[in-house]
């Protein structure tokens, strides 16, 4: 994988959890980031964050940003799912009433 396509992955994964997991103000804060690959599969990156998941407008399997300025905001997941898909490994969004988690699968070639 290029240094640029992971940092892309990688880093606004990491942002979105940053930032989802802020948003409790004083209640419980986690993130997870874990990477794993099982003999003969592909490469796995998930990353899960505490997060208030219940009011999440999801359209077409994608998230709509929930700030005023969409234009300039929720390109982050976008720009992972390209990321991804730019070298045949796929994303999936798994949020729950408390914990938001992406998982990327990347094939190993």
């Amino acid at each position: 994988i290029e240094p640029a396509i992971a940092s892309v992955i990688f880093g606004n994964l990491l942002n979105n959890a940053v930032e989802g997991a802020s948003k409790l103000g004083d209640k419980y804060k986690k993130i997870n980031v874990t990477f794993y690959q099982e003999p003969g599969e592909e490469f796995f990156l998930e990353v899960s964050n505490t997060a208030e998941c219940k009011n999440l407008n999801i359209k077409d399997g994608k998230i709509e940003t929930s700030k005023k300025d969409k234009d300039s905001h929720g390109i982050g997941l976008r720009s992972v799912r390209q990321a991804t898909e730019s070298i045949g490994g796929t994303l999936e969004i798994k949020p729950r009433e408390d914990l938001f988690t992406v998982t990327v699968r990347i094939p190993i070639n």
